[in-house]
């Protein structure tokens, strides 16, 4: 669950004896991090968030449209197979990957070919987060925030928008 996250990091901030910690999230992990700021804005000390995503259901939904087209559109070219194949979570994710990478003609890094499906809770966990807003932690928070975004991410920079922590844009 989102308290599981925020809990684990917790645990280790102890762990480590620290009182203010340096997060780096990028996608899931990025919100993840904002969690455990909006939940311990004292014990953030600084933060860099890669392509995250966002508490906010409407720019998830957005970010997943364009992941959407951008398969369509590999699928068009002949880049992604049309139907994509539903034999197992694995294969479906090695037939859509191209969709992830800049240049979705280059071969994918052979670690992303080797991830393996389970059973787990994973979007039951995204949705939760996704749909547990921010409150007053994320606001009052004075740590630094590096939020990057790049032109070529597949879920857009949507969220960006949504990032910004700055007092008079947080949100």
């Amino acid at each position: 669950t989102p308290s599981d996250h925020i809990a684990d990091l917790e645990a280790i901030r102890n762990h480590l004896g620290r009182e203010q910690i340096h997060l780096l999230g990028h996608s899931f992990g990025g919100m993840v991090a904002m969690s455990y700021l909006d939940q311990y804005p004292s014990h953030v000390a600084s933060m860099i968030l890669l392509g995250t995503g966002v508490s906010d259901p409407e720019v998830m939904q957005r970010s997943g449209e364009r992941l959407g087209s951008r398969i369509a559109e590999l699928q068009r070219a002949g880049i992604i197979p049309d139907p994509i194949p539903q034999t197992s979570c694995s294969e479906k994710f090695a037939a859509v990957l191209p969709a992830y990478l800049a240049d979705p003609k280059s071969a994918p890094p052979a670690p992303m070919l080797r991830r393996k499906c389970d059973g787990s809770r994973r979007s039951a966990v995204l949705n939760a987060f996704i749909h547990t807003p921010y409150a007053k932690g994320v606001m009052t928070s004075t740590a630094p925030v590096l939020a990057m975004f790049g032109d070529h991410d597949p879920f857009g920079a949507g969220s960006a928008l949504h990032v910004r922590l700055e007092p008079e844009h947080r949100h």
